[in-house]
């Protein structure tokens, strides 16, 4: 995927579960498997075609096994050759000191 993004990424293997808020809500997408994170969203892999512009929440356990309740508006995605998707998300109406916790983290532990 090309990189758009205005923030560094850092490597984070984690699954979640994302629970749909547009669109009549009601659906639940299982086994994500998020593999980056930066200050202003997410890098994510999953067996479902979703929707460019679909809404939905989470809880990602950060590296320092810290929850981050959020939003995520998905902005690009991708069909890969092995029957998977991969996700370009934003974060929406996340909180300054929320989105810092990622920043501190890639301050201090960040190698590359």
């Amino acid at each position: 995927m090309e990189e758009k993004r205005a923030y560094k990424r850092t490597n984070l293997d984690s699954t979640v579960t994302l629970n749909l808020l547009n669109d009549g809500g009601n659906k639940t997408v299982e086994g994500v498997r998020i593999t980056n994170v930066s200050h202003d969203g997410i890098g994510f892999h999953c067996r479902e075609q979703l929707m460019v512009g679909n809404i939905f929440e989470t809880t990602i356990t950060l590296w320092t096994k810290q929850d981050l309740n959020c939003i995520l508006k998905i902005v690009r995605a991708e069909q890969k050759s092995d029957d998977t998707y991969e996700y370009g998300a934003v974060f929406i109406g996340m909180e300054d000191r929320e989105a810092l916790r990622i920043l501190v983290y890639q301050m201090f532990n960040d190698k590359e």
